[in-house]
């Protein structure tokens, strides 16, 4: 009686770990799911489809591989799951995966555990063998090699040419650099000779260079007031430079220098430099436009006169 009272502990015990015992030594259950097509080819991607047990909620999944994870010699491109409808129900899971390789695949299994409040059960995904095939067939010819460079012309006349073309191709990128410099930086001054000498000429030929350069708006309609005024003290011996806009306009009327049409004309072309020069406004290809024109119609008005009064 005594050893059966002994003996009842011990029985208890191994009896509560003989189911641990017992599933330690079966090992994790399997599970190995479908592919959607059994013969891919290298590179494609492929979906494995696998259903989990899952007996209670809430439960959690553990050991799914993430995006871009090495699974054997694919990689996984994404997981989706799809929880039970009710309980106890089965996990879906759809890997979407690439294999590089060719011939019968087989891809090592992991284990991915359920875990819920009644313990964790831990799964070994083995997928069936997968069938890749490669891009070319078996008795695909071999893609020919590239063919050779040609070889490069020698020579000391060859050479020369080269060396002559690359010194002409950046002597012509020199210039073109030069002029564009020259050309934004607005004309230069004429010798004083030729102003004095032929003032006509000399005047049109700044307008010309000012409209036609890559001057900025506010240095160019500035450049354009200084000249006109210069102009016009070499011609009338008046104090142009001195005077402002509307000094001009009075006083051109008041000295008779000039028909009224003409001293319109350059009041509205002073005035137009004045409001680019110093409200900073930006003229419009029309407002440049017209203002070279009228420049130039106050310029023919002006040699219309002084020949009329020549002839008279």
């Amino acid at each position: 009686m005594r050893r059966f009272v002994r003996s009842a502990p011990v029985a208890a015990v191994l009896a509560c770990l003989l189911p641990c015992i017992s599933a330690a030594a079966q090992g994790p259950a399997p599970l190995e799911g479908a592919w959607e097509s059994e013969t891919v080819h290298l590179g494609d991607p492929v979906t494995l489809t696998v259903e989990v047990p899952v007996d209670r909620d809430p439960f959690y999944i553990k050991g799914l591989p993430p995006a871009g994870a090495a699974w054997g010699t694919g990689t996984v491109v994404r997981v989706r799951q799809t929880p039970p409808e009710s309980f106890p129900g089965a996990l879906r899971l759809v890997f979407t995966l690439q294999v590089f390789d060719t011939g019968e695949v087989a891809l090592p299994p992991f284990p991915l555990g359920v875990d819920t409040d009644s313990g964790e059960t831990v799964y070994s995904l083995s997928p069936p063998p997968l069938a890749l095939t490669p891009l070319l067939p078996e008795d695909a010819e071999a893609p020919p090699p590239p063919a050779p460079l040609l070889p490069l012309p020698s020579g000391t006349p060859w050479k020369v040419w080269v060396l002559a073309a690359l010194f002409l191709a950046a002597a012509a990128a020199f210039m073109a650099l030069l002029y564009r410099r020259s050309m934004a930086a607005g004309p230069g001054p004429l010798p004083e000779r030729i102003q004095e000498v032929d003032p006509d000429r000399w005047i049109r030929e700044e307008v010309d260079r000012l409209f036609l350069g890559e001057a900025g708006a506010y240095k160019l309609y500035g450049l354009l007031s200084r000249r006109l005024r210069e102009y016009l003290r070499t011609k009338t011996s008046h104090p142009f430079p001195d005077w402002t806009t509307a000094e001009i306009r009075t006083k051109s009327r008041r000295l008779s220098l000039f028909e009224d049409g003409a001293i319109a004309l350059l009041g509205d072309s002073l005035s137009f430099c004045d409001q680019v020069s110093f409200a900073r406004h930006q003229p419009t290809p029309t407002e440049r436009d017209a203002t070279r024109e009228k420049v130039l119609r106050f310029l023919d008005d002006m040699l219309r006169s002084e020949n009329t009064e020549e002839a008279s």
